[in-house]
């Protein structure tokens, strides 16, 4: 039998599907773009914690990366003292400021700006 509409299903399990959407977010090109030219802050999520290591090439300590988890069994979230802090990356280098210090070279002045960012925050 001749299929006229062939069809694939892949399955992926939450982590290899996060490590797929932290590939394609780093491969952006909005994203190599402020990386070279400007800023990306990356925050705290078990999603953005793949999108850290592709971006950083470094592993993380995804359990710490996270904000809270569900579950079958109910919700869980991670208290703010064992969380990681979100990354800020100036022109592709970690800076160790939070976002509260860079929140307003965020914002672009307007068409000709030079500053470039994105911001991955997964939900």
């Amino acid at each position: 039998m001749i299929m006229k509409d062939p069809r694939l299903l892949v399955t992926l399990t939450p982590p290899e599907a996060k490590r797929l959407i932290g590939r394609g977010v780093a491969s952006l090109p909005q994203v190599r773009r402020a990386l070279s030219e400007g800023t990306v802050v990356i925050t705290p999520g078990t999603t953005n914690a793949y999108v850290y290591e592709e971006i950083t090439g470094e592993r993380t300590d995804r359990g710490r990366f996270a904000i809270g988890i569900v579950t079958r069994q109910g919700t869980c979230v991670s208290k703010a003292l064992m969380r990681m802090p979100e990354v800020v990356l100036s022109r592709g280098e970690k800076t160790g400021q939070r976002i509260k210090d860079v929140l307003d070279s965020l914002v672009s002045s307007g068409p000709d700006a030079k500053r470039y960012c994105f911001w991955a925050c997964l939900l």
